[in-house]
């Protein structure tokens, strides 16, 4: 079956099509600044929580001079230093990551990481607090890792609000112009095609009945 081109399309499937196109890429862009901001909001607040979990960490006593791992709260806790982070940096990604910001390679010395990412249908989030010494130099790393499903479902909640209300927008304003266009544009069109053929054919009567 062979699509009709646009130049084969009438008056109103036109105006229908480029008004929904016009009304789509509004509600679009209307609705990407609060998706950005609802996302800002989830990340903080798992910054925030990886932050709290981290002073807590930080508190229990430990050797200063060795790496230790354990659990804090819903967190895996990792305290390394940057002889050890060297060498695990070369097998996870994040890893190397923080310590890529932390020696500056991009320009800027960062004292705190946050990464996010998905793993599987949960969002998995990296924290790290990096300790210096008096020349700057990294001297250790505190590195938390824990998983959210709670996040990824306020962000999948979030996703679908947003997709509903541009629907049910987009949907609102076609009603509206199609009933606008059909009542002071389509239908004066019509008649005023059907009163020319009238009048090809031969019913001359019917110019009485244009009015101008």
């Amino acid at each position: 079956m062979r699509l009709p081109l646009i130049g084969e399309l009438n008056l109103a499937t036109k105006l229908l099509s480029l008004f929904g196109l016009a009304v789509t890429a509004v509600a679009l862009l209307a609705l990407l600044l609060p998706f950005a901001r609802m996302q800002y909001l989830v990340e903080s607040g798992q910054r925030e929580t990886a932050r709290v979990l981290h002073d807590a960490w930080v508190l229990l006593p430990t050797d200063e001079e060795e790496q230790r791992s354990g659990e804090i709260g819903d967190a895996t806790a990792l305290s390394l230093t940057t002889v050890a982070m060297r060498e695990r940096a070369g097998e996870d990604w994040r890893l190397a990551e923080i310590l890529k910001r932390a020696e500056g390679s991009d320009g800027a010395l960062e004292d705190e990481v946050f990464l996010s990412d998905w793993e599987g249908w949960a969002r998995r989030y990296t924290y790290a607090r990096v300790a210096r010494a008096e020349d700057g130099s990294p001297i250790r790393f505190t590195v938390l890792e824990r998983t959210s499903k709670q996040a990824a479902s306020e962000a999948a909640v979030n996703s679908l609000f947003l997709l509903s209300a541009g629907v049910l927008v987009l949907a609102v304003a076609l009603t509206v112009f199609w009933l606008i266009t059909s009542r002071l544009i389509i239908k004066p069109v019509r008649a005023l095609r059907l009163w020319a053929e009238s009048v090809g054919d031969g019913n001359t009567d019917e110019r009485c009945e244009l009015k101008t």
